[in-house]
């Protein structure tokens, strides 16, 4: 069975990942959410960036060989030099209309074959990211939505899906 692990930004994140080189090395696959590509220790451990906002993109940079993001997003960003020699796939591709990142990432893992995926900081409630940064429209009404589509998702791509930290 083919594994690969999500990271999002949760603050769970922090706590579950302590030594990311050790934990991660299990997965043949490690695909990072907006922010939590900034998590210390991943450095040379994602496989793939998934962030669906150049305004969060661009100031993060390029922190893996491969972005995740909308079609839009990318013909914005492969010109930018960061993003230079990067590998490029679209939401638009992946089986499933994400809206948010978390579930970008899950139909990227299945699209990359992936049958077993592994959340860690999928926290889903409040508003600040593993290191304590506040992200922008997180309410608890947002979260209930993206709890519902990421549900619907996981059972329309055919994964299993396993919590690591605080579960949805």
């Amino acid at each position: 069975m083919s594994t690969a692990a999500i990271i999002c930004p949760g603050p769970s994140a922090a706590r579950t990942l302590l030594q990311p080189s050790l934990t991660l090395g299990a997965f043949k696959l490690v695909l990072a959410v907006n922010r939590a590509v900034l998590l210390p220790g991943l450095s040379g451990l994602v496989d793939w960036h998934v962030c669906g906002d150049w305004s969060l993109l661009w100031p993060l940079g390029r922190h893996a060989p491969g972005v995740c993001t909308t079609a839009d997003v990318a013909r914005l960003s492969s010109a930018q030099p960061a993003f230079t020699g990067c590998k490029w796939m679209f939401w638009e591709a992946l089986g499933v209309t994400p809206r948010y990142s978390t579930i970008a990432a899950l139909g990227l893992a299945a699209k990359l074959g992936a049958q077993h995926v592994t959340v860690f900081g999928d926290d889903k409630q409040g508003r600040g990211d593993w290191d304590g940064t506040p992200g922008g429209r997180r309410s608890e009404d947002r979260w209930a939505d993206e709890r519902d589509l990421q549900a619907k998702a996981i059972t329309q791509l055919g994964l299993s899906v396993t919590y690591q930290g605080k579960s949805v």
